[in-house]
């Protein structure tokens, strides 16, 4: 995704920044990324660097990091609420955040539902600490691992595309010949056994491709077990895969921005 720059489009992303983040929040958000823009180029090095930012109306503050993808992920979830369908939903007790990248559609959908534990999966080392430290607030309602999610328990190496398309586009592969492996996988079925799962209330999805790989094998005992899904779908064969998964149980789906939701029929 890229930044457009033109002045009346950033004055209309400040002023939608701080009709939902509130005006003090949005006016703190833009001094930090205006004073890292006079810093960098007089050779200070701040891309990295951790601050605070307060979402209106939530219970804690969240880390970001100068430079990177955090702030375009900060304002999918904070300002443009992208996953506000999913905070709609009702009598929510577990969700699934696969690839929770710094933690924010974890931090946004625990406190939509109050009573809700996440398990946030990241495979990336740096995304990973942030989620950590993100979550940290939440105590026992928040468990953060690092790994990534696979059809199964395969070991994987984290591959980085050639582009730099930010932190938000780590993706992960099996190991080749010889290579050293980076995690072990962990599959929706590992997690239903391994915390004692009946049903995944919200199963939020953003593999950055993986999706073909969980949604192609090994998804048909657990898929009926998943009331409501948001999915980040990366391209068209991604989602033949998905919706042919699908294909088999009753829902219903729609779209919005780049994700797309189904609700799962659990009568059938």
């Amino acid at each position: 995704m890229k930044q457009q720059k033109n002045p009346d489009f950033l004055n209309k992303l400040f002023f939608k920044t701080c009709l939902k983040i509130g005006v003090l929040p949005a006016i703190a958000y833009r001094l930090k990324f205006l004073i890292s823009s006079f810093i960098e180029p007089l050779g200070i090095k701040v891309k990295g660097t951790k601050f605070l930012l307060f979402p209106q109306k939530f219970k804690y503050p969240v880390y970001c990091r100068y430079g990177t993808s955090d702030s375009l992920v900060f304002n999918q979830i904070f300002v443009h609420k992208e996953y506000s369908d999913m905070g709609k939903i009702e009598n929510v007790n577990w969700i699934i955040d696969c690839g929770s990248n710094v933690g924010y559609s974890s931090v946004y959908l625990l406190n939509k539902h109050p009573q809700a534990k996440v398990i946030a999966i990241e495979p990336d080392p740096d995304n990973f600490e942030l989620c950590s430290m993100n979550l940290a607030p939440y105590g026992k309602r928040a468990y953060v691992i690092n790994s990534a999610i696979w059809s199964s328990t395969v070991d994987l190496v984290i591959d980085r595309p050639l582009q730099d398309n930010g932190e938000w586009a780590i993706q992960v592969r099996p190991c080749q010949v010889g290579e050293t492996p980076a995690l072990n996988a962990l599959s929706i079925k590992s997690l239903f056994e391994d915390f004692n799962l009946d049903m995944i209330d919200i199963l939020k999805v953003d593999i950055e491709t993986a999706e073909l790989e969980v949604f192609a094998h090994n998804y048909q005992d657990w898929l009926k077990k998943v009331k409501y899904i948001a999915i980040e779908l990366h391209g068209e064969e991604c989602e033949n895969v998905f919706f042919q998964a699908l294909s088999s149980l009753k829902y219903k789906s729609w779209s919005a921005g780049e994700l797309t939701f189904c609700q799962i029929d659990q009568l059938i």
